[in-house]
């Protein structure tokens, strides 16, 4: 079965219904399979051709779920590359096709026109004996274990594992369920949902430019399954009265990073909604869920039980020799079977310490498994967990000093609210640099990559080795 006749199957039984919420539509079922057609033909027009690799340069809801339909009609590989096209390497794509007008003006360049959706309601829409014999492959980005922009590749085959693996997918109503997410749509953890939802009947509420504006959309659209990392949730908590506009949830799952009880308990109080946790990653998809129960609250550092038979949980000493016997160290997570499983897609695999490594993924944690139940005890690299997003703190420092001539940096994550966690910057300069100007340059990396924690120091203090040391500036108080 492919991912584009589970959708087929599904628009055949609702065509009229909504199957698509954005900021400034509603479309159908039979729209989507509608816009399909359209780009499917524009693409045609312009010479793509079957088993083309595609990079995607929108956020556009509607748009992503067509190219995954697409993907899987005619064996492309689709790159999901979101807001960040330009720093992929050309020679990993044949076509770019972007919404946006100031995309550099390449010879691979496909900009997407309005006439290619004139006659959209009239267009019939393409039934499942003309899908390609060739599977496709999605191919979506990620922060990566190690911090740095990764671009993950998975088989149709193991995408349609996942989606049907998504635990409202398996709900009984799932049908009559109303998604949505503070992930944008190139997200593949989000990608994986909507289709989910949609193959099974429901619908998906997609947002791009209003991404974070989502909770009065929860409201408006009647949204009853939410998707969120804690960093979002948190947000969500920070404005006036949030329980007003979450009275239609069901069900909320937060995922991506660790989450504090604290938190749960503060969501509690604003929704009566079964409240889920989860582990995993982009790299090798969800692993371990567990059920908020406010008389129950999770032990420290507890990210779910794992729910995945095809997964093996291993553990590794700091040089990734097997530790055969234990329940805890390094984790690497292997699959009982190779087939469909994911890569990095024209990239090294591993850096020796993260990443793909003789068939087991590293993530980059220290855990421990008692039982199904896994704990995450810390982080082999130097990075942020910022709302699941991984951020390397040396790409961080690099890119202040190279912003600063003259001035060094240290980059570190501290203690936030609810157990989370935030940037905090100290610095050796010979005049004062604004907060203002640090936060500028940090979200140049990373959207929302900010602090108000700037500390200027006379001088750095070190280890014996002559290193900053890192342990002793996070006890500053300022920095509390």
């Amino acid at each position: 079965m492919r991912l584009y006749e589970l959708f087929y199957k599904s628009a055949e039984k609702r065509p009229e219904k909504t199957a698509l919420f954005t900021e400034n539509s509603q479309l159908s079922y039979r729209d989507l399979l509608q816009l399909v057609v359209a780009i499917d033909r524009a693409l045609k027009d312009r010479g793509v051709k079957s088993g083309q690799t595609l990079l995607i340069d929108t956020d556009r809801g509607d748009l992503c779920i067509a190219f995954a339909l697409l993907l899987s009609l005619r064996g492309y590989g689709v790159i999901y590359a979101g807001e960040g096209a330009s720093y992929i390497d050309d020679t990993l794509y044949d076509h770019w096709v972007s919404v946006r007008p100031t995309a550099p003006k390449t010879s691979k360049l496909i900009l997407v026109e309005g006439d290619w959706f004139k006659d959209l309601h009239q267009l019939t829409p393409i039934t499942p004996a003309e899908i390609s014999p060739e599977p496709g492959t999605f191919i979506g980005t990620t922060s990566g274990s190690t911090g740095q922009s990764k671009l993950v590749a998975s088989p149709e085959e193991e995408r349609i594992s996942q989606v049907m693996r998504f635990r409202g997918v398996q709900a009984a109503d799932a049908h009559k369920q109303r998604w949505a997410s503070r992930m944008k749509p190139d997200n593949g953890w989000a990608m994986n949902s909507y289709l989910g939802i949609l193959c099974a009947g429901g619908s998906v509420v997609a947002l791009g430019a209003e991404q974070d504006r989502l909770l009065p959309f929860i409201d408006h659209y009647a949204v009853s399954y939410l998707v969120a990392s804690p960093l979002l949730i948190q947000q969500m908590l920070n404005v006036e009265n949030p329980g007003q506009y979450l009275s239609s949830l069901r069900n909320v799952v937060l995922g991506g990073a660790y989450t504090s009880n604290q938190m749960l308990t503060e969501l509690r109080k604003h929704t009566d909604a079964t409240i889920e946790i989860g582990f995993g990653a982009a790299e090798i998809g969800g692993i371990a869920v567990a059920r908020y129960d406010l008389d129950t609250p999770f032990e420290e550092g507890f990210v779910g039980e794992v729910y995945r038979d095809d997964i093996e949980v291993r553990f590794f000493d700091e040089d990734l020799n097997p530790l055969p016997e234990a329940n805890e160290g390094v984790v690497g997570f292997s699959r009982k079977s190779m087939t469909g499983a994911y890569s990095y897609y024209g990239q090294e695999q591993s850096d020796g310490k993260t990443g793909f490594l003789d068939g087991v993924f590293f993530s980059g944690d220290i855990m421990r498994m008692e039982g199904k139940k896994l704990y995450i005890l810390g982080r082999t690299k130097n990075v942020i967990n910022l709302g699941g997003n991984k951020i390397s703190l040396e790409s961080v420092q690099r890119r202040l000093e190279s912003s600063f001539p003259g001035a060094n940096f240290a980059a570190m994550a501290v203690s936030a609210a609810n157990e989370m966690e935030e940037l905090a910057i100290c610095y050796v300069a010979n005049s004062e640099i604004s907060v203002e100007a640090i936060n500028q340059v940090t979200e140049s990396l990373f959207t929302n990559l900010s602090t108000t924690k700037v500390l200027r120091l006379a001088d750095f203090p070190l280890t014996e080795s002559g290193k900053v040391d890192i342990e002793t500036l996070k006890g500053r108080p300022e920095l509390q």
